[in-house]
């Protein structure tokens, strides 16, 4: 599992570069990735075993892990390939609103957010969430199978 430790002041980061970046991002953030991982159903050490991951894989471009939520449903989180998560994503979060997202917010995204950074040859990466009453892990929704259909 991703993660970092500090030896003399500099971070000391172990497993997956991009994880790595998340998670020092949280904590440049204000939040603490152990404390968040410790605090969470589904994602702790000790309560693992009632969360759901999808691991990463190139085909679908994302991973995503379901976690209980304390008052009954689940949320799934979801990270990957901005244009892959921009194109699942309904709504979005502006100025404590949530508001949904049009087509012509997708273009612009797409535009002034996603094709800057790639024109400079870097890579963006795409953060959602949704709340879900039931979560069969083993089912293929439409919104979460790979980007070849599988």
């Amino acid at each position: 599992e991703s993660g970092f430790t500090y030896k003399q002041g500099v971070p000391q980061f172990q497993g997956n570069p991009t994880e790595c970046s998340l998670l020092k991002l949280a904590e440049e953030m204000g939040f603490s990735y152990v404390d968040l991982r410790d605090q969470t159903v589904g994602r702790s050490a000790s309560t693992l075993d009632q969360g759901y991951s999808k691991v990463f894989a190139s085909s679908r471009k994302m991973m995503s892990w379901a976690v209980p939520r304390p008052d009954g449903g689940w949320r799934v989180y979801a990270k990957g390939a901005s244009e892959i998560i921009l194109s699942r994503t309904t709504t979005r979060y502006e100025r404590g609103k949530i508001i949904e997202i049009t087509d012509e917010d997708s273009l612009a995204i797409t535009d002034a957010v996603i094709g800057n950074f790639a024109n400079l040859a870097m890579r963006t990466i795409g953060l959602a969430y949704k709340d879900v009453e039931k979560y069969d892990p083993d089912a293929l929704d439409p919104t979460i199978t790979n980007t070849d259909g599988s």
